[in-house]
């Protein structure tokens, strides 16, 4: 991949798509206008991006989960011998009290003691089985937590249904020793350990829907592409708020930004026990990253990571992006700048000149569902792959969300992206520019991918496309897909077809 002499292409903006005027737009200038107060302007962002479920959502989430007990008795009654039944529960942004308008809801299920739980999976998808529930899928790890479950889609909703049970005399966790049939108890428990140590769980609730909005609109949330995960960001806003109990929102967000950006990494983040309340720990001029993805570390277990998958591309994209949100916030104390600005949509598609893209597309939703599962667990070790392969000069900055586009020959597609970064020394520039060679890195992700056990079963029914895209290609590509700049569908056109 040429280069074209650049020696940093990370900082370089390209003129942005013209785009038409959207309702997010709107939504965004009317609350950036007014009012002047920078607490009052935080409020009213937080009402608009992240407003509490209605009570026809609530309703909704309550008959789902009714019907999802109901199936999880039924299946219970068929595998057991002694026709026990076990106890649903909310998991993680439902048992936070941060599920939002368009997100999953998570349960966890767990079974009386004496079931196989792989044979109460079968039994709950077969009894789940009808016309309006489906795909079926099976839900990714949780970083070290990869509990048996299922995913699919109820009501128009998004479900990920754990399984769990309570196995008395089993030691702690450890990272060598996790028994997976507990994994879903354990992550439960993590919740229930956010929501008893932070002194005040709504004013925990806000600057955490404030901060996932930010990461989300940054590109940095999820453990997918070595970002923290849902749970390691809730771990780190309970720790500032234990840190500053007393503080107001914009204040306790401004000390968030300003406190993790400053990290000392070679400490990782953790809740604190009952005590006198110490100060974060700041990281030295001229500290290194850590080797170790132990950055935050969660409370249940003998030290058991948060950010398993957290490499050190995604740490300094993360680094980049806290030192960016310390000083807009700084800005927006001041003054001398709008809070809108925290959390503006990253211009990942324009700060690029060469991506790597790649093209999941299967003929049916449930051969799509189980393609994409693979994906995500295969582009994780590509991730690796490229660390432990590339020499320092190039950089790789993975864009965590997965695009819907049409295709002529697949019914189902979906596209992720990969930018590339290098800086050509002078050797590079006299022969034209860098060449980044790929080939070893993007055999092996191959051979992960060929080894999917159920390729024979979908013969003919998935494919995957691996290119190496240009930004003026990209131009072209998003515009013939209807996407905006960002990524996202055009909104005016959405609006004029429904």
């Amino acid at each position: 991949l040429p280069n074209q002499n650049r020696s940093r292409c990370s900082e370089h903006l390209l003129p942005a798509m013209a785009t038409p005027a959207s309702a997010d737009a709107a939504q965004v200038v009317a609350v950036s206008q007014k009012p002047a107060d920078p607490s009052e302007a935080l409020a009213q962002a937080l009402a608009s991006f992240a407003p509490p479920l209605s009570a026809e959502q609530e309703s909704l989430i309550e008959e789902i989960a009714n019907e999802v007990r109901k199936v999880c008795e039924a299946a219970c009654k068929q595998c057991a011998v002694q026709k026990e039944t076990g106890q649903l529960l909310p998991l993680g942004a439902l048992q936070l009290g941060v599920a939002s308008v368009d997100g999953e809801v998570d349960y966890v299920y767990v079974a009386p003691l004496g079931l196989q739980l792989a044979q109460l999976r079968v039994s709950i998808q077969s009894l789940l089985k009808r016309p309006s529930v489906g795909p079926f899928s099976a839900p990714p790890p949780d970083g070290l937590f990869d509990a048996p479950g299922l995913m699919f889609v109820m009501k128009g909703v998004r479900v990920k249904l754990l399984l769990t049970q309570m196995i008395p005399g089993k030691p702690q966790p450890t990272s060598e020793a996790i028994i997976q049939e507990m994994s879903a108890h354990h992550g439960r428990e993590v919740g229930s350990q956010i929501l008893s140590t932070v002194p005040n769980v709504e004013i925990f609730r806000k600057l955490f829907k404030i901060v996932r909005h930010w990461a989300k609109q940054r590109g940095i949330y999820g453990s997918f592409f070595g970002f923290l995960s849902g749970t390691a960001w809730a771990i780190c806003c309970a720790r500032f708020c234990q840190m500053h109990p007393s503080s107001g929102l914009l204040q306790l967000t401004a000390s968030f930004f300003r406190g993790l950006s400053r990290w000392d990494w070679r400490q990782p983040v953790m809740l604190l026990p009952a005590g006198p309340v110490p100060q974060a720990p700041v990281a030295p001029t001229g500290a290194k990253l850590p080797g170790s993805c132990h950055l935050v570390q969660l409370p249940v277990g003998v030290d058991l990571s948060a950010t398993p998958y957290v490499n050190e591309s995604s740490m300094r994209t993360m680094q980049k992006e806290l030192r960016r949100a310390n000083k807009i916030i700084q800005a927006v104390e001041s003054g001398k700048s709008q809070i809108s600005e925290l959390y503006s949509r990253n211009r990942f598609f324009q700060r690029h000149r060469h991506f790597l893209q790649f093209d999941f597309m299967a003929s049916s939703e449930e051969v799509m569902s189980q393609w994409l599962a693979l994906g995500r667990q295969s582009l994780q070790q590509l991730l690796i792959l490229f660390e432990s392969m590339l020499d320092s000069k190039v950089t790789l900055r993975p864009w965590p969300e997965w695009l819907e586009v049409k295709d002529k020959e697949w019914p189902y597609a979906q596209s992720v992206f990969i930018g590339l970064c290098t800086e050509a020394t002078d050797a590079d520039k006299e022969k034209g520019g860098a060449v980044i060679d790929l080939r070893e890195a993007m055999v092996k992700f191959l051979q992960l991918v060929s080894a999917w056990p159920e390729a024979k079963k979908y013969s003919n029914s998935f494919e995957l496309l691996v290119k190496a895209v240009r930004q003026s290609e990209m131009q072209q590509w998003m515009q013939a897909h209807n996407l905006e700049h960002d990524g996202k569908p055009q909104r005016a056109l959405a609006a004029a077809s429904s």
